[in-house]
């Protein structure tokens, strides 16, 4: 793994050093996609979008999308989301296996 100096003096991130390897990164994870899943593409977002299935009732396109943040963040620290009421039990659905 290569060494860059990603906070400035001030103990902040460089902007300048984010924004020039965050599309570095993007078209390695791009092309690694592109090798697992037909169809990935860069989306208007500054991520990555997979189209992963038809919806059968309306004939849309099922898209994974995946957004990048680029930080010194644990991948092992979850992110707190904030707790919604939850909701009556929904009748079973029966999930189709995308990949078989």
């Amino acid at each position: 793994m290569v060494t860059v100096k990603f906070f400035n003096e001030n103990g902040n991130v460089s902007v300048k050093v984010r924004d020039g390897i965050r599309p570095q990164i993007l078209e390695k994870a791009l092309l690694a996609m592109e090798s697992a899943f037909e169809g990935a593409v860069k989306n208007a977002n500054g991520g990555i979008s997979v189209p992963v299935a038809v919806d059968e009732g309306s004939g849309e396109t099922i898209y994974a999308h995946f957004d990048m943040t680029v930080n010194t963040k644990s991948p092992d620290i979850k992110t707190e989301r904030k707790k919604s009421a939850k909701k009556a039990a929904a009748a079973e659905e029966v999930i189709p296996n995308l990949f078989d």
